[in-house]
């Protein structure tokens, strides 16, 4: 397959047999209407343009146009949901469409599961389709505008620019390559701790459970390799050495040195020197 970027355009041509192509290309409707010659016409120097083909190919037939702008419903309709591109269709230049719709399907199962179970939460199942979708279609939103401010550094027109859009910042998650502390050291727990409640997929239901937020996480934490953060700030409300820690961990828990090593490195615990915090919870 070739990627290519034009001035006004970008387009992509794979084989398919023998000479034969399939491509694509991608351009704003206003200019395409306003560029000289048949459709076929068009097409052809769109992707000569963006250097996708080489020369000497023939049309095998009429192009065909279609609206490719990504697109998310409402998805508020009782009793349906929708998946992959029947709720949310992606800019082409993510890349992520067929991984998007996949993760659509799976997350489905366990919604719909929840939604028609006996006593079980659906307003729950609810909230955690809509936050899950927003939060997938916002991704792909951050990854095309990268991919589009990359493309405007060389053709500095307005169809790059206004794709180029800058996102708000997103907050790296990398854990740093931070020791863990001594077993003397004593901990604390980060005033900035935040808990609550809110809706996660457990086993085949979505259920809710008790999520850590803290200004160092990307997104709001549940489980650190299976263990419930929650239950391991609670042992924490009195200041606490690292190894004491460890050890309370281990009676009722394990892996605990991992999760202690994530704390640590994330500063959801620091190094205590004054009277510890208690993690808030949020209503």
């Amino acid at each position: 397959m070739r990627i290519g970027a034009a001035a006004s355009s970008w387009s992509w041509a794979a084989p398919i047999a023998g000479r034969r192509r399939l491509a694509i290309a991608f351009a704003a409707a206003h200019p395409l209407r306003e560029m000289a010659g048949s459709l076929g016409d068009r097409y052809l120097r769109l992707l000569e343009e963006a250097g996708v083909l080489g020369p000497g190919l023939d049309l095998e037939g009429e192009p065909r146009v279609c609206d490719a702008a990504p697109y998310q419903t409402d998805n508020d309709e009782p009793g349906v949901s929708r998946i992959g591109d029947a709720d949310t269709a992606l800019d082409p230049l993510s890349s992520g469409g067929v991984q998007a719709a996949i993760q659509s399907a799976l997350r489905a199962g366990p919604v719909v599961n929840t939604m028609l179970a006996p006593s079980s939460d659906k307003d729950a199942a609810s909230e955690y389709w809509k936050a899950r979708r927003s939060a997938q279609a916002a991704t792909h939103r951050s990854w095309s505008s990268d991919r589009y401010a990359e493309a405007y550094h060389v053709h500095a027109t307005e169809f790059w620019r206004v794709r180029a859009t800058p996102m708000p910042p997103r907050v790296e998650n990398a854990l740093p390559a931070t020791p863990l502390p001594p077993p003397d050291q004593i901990l604390a727990l980060s005033a900035a701790a935040e808990l609550v409640q809110s809706p996660s997929l457990i086993g085949a239901q979505v259920v809710r459970t008790t999520f850590l937020f803290h200004p160092n996480l990307q997104e709001a934490v549940a489980f650190v390799d299976g263990v419930p953060l929650h239950a391991v700030l609670a042992s924490m409300s009195t200041l606490s050495t690292a190894l004491r820690t460890d050890r309370n961990l281990a009676n009722r828990m394990e892996k605990a040195l991992a999760v202690l090593g994530w704390l640590w490195r994330n500063g959801i615990v620091t190094a205590g020197l004054e009277a510890p915090a208690t993690a808030r919870r949020r209503s």
